[in-house]
């Protein structure tokens, strides 16, 4: 037990994100076998395989998604929406420590842009660059 508390105070440091960016990854993985993620983690994360098992363990101890996670209610009936939100998500948590994501609300004379996605890889290069212009500029 000691032991895993250890790897995980350790484990954006070694793995370069924290224990909630994992289970989010998972989350959207939509995997439900042990070995399926510890294999994605493994493969396409390029986590050792000590952190990856204990990633996993975490993540189903945890009870995997809370059922009334926002962002999880937010893509039900729209699961192919998803994976265009978490490669943002990624995108813009490595801009820095500071960044927060918040609740967007409805759409006002506050919202100066709107950039319409229907895949992730159209999360380019141009994409990420405007949000790095938007977070420089905030």
């Amino acid at each position: 037990m000691a032991q895993d508390q250890t790897m995980i105070d350790r484990l954006e440091e070694q793995t370069g994100r924290t224990l909630p960016q994992w289970k989010k990854i998972l989350a959207a993985a939509g995997l439900e076998k042990h070995g399926q993620m510890v294999s994605l983690l493994k493969k396409e994360h390029g986590v050792t395989h000590g952190y990856a098992n204990l990633i996993v363990h975490e993540f189903r101890a945890a009870g995997a998604e809370a059922d009334d996670d926002p962002v999880t209610s937010q893509y039900e009936g729209k699961e192919s929406l998803r994976p265009i939100y978490d490669r943002i998500l990624e995108a813009v948590e490595g801009f820095g420590s500071d960044v927060e994501v918040e609740a967007a609300g409805s759409w006002n004379a506050m919202v100066s842009h709107r950039v319409r996605l229907t895949q992730p890889a159209e999360v380019d290069e141009t994409v990420v660059g405007w949000l790095r212009a938007a977070y420089d500029e905030a």
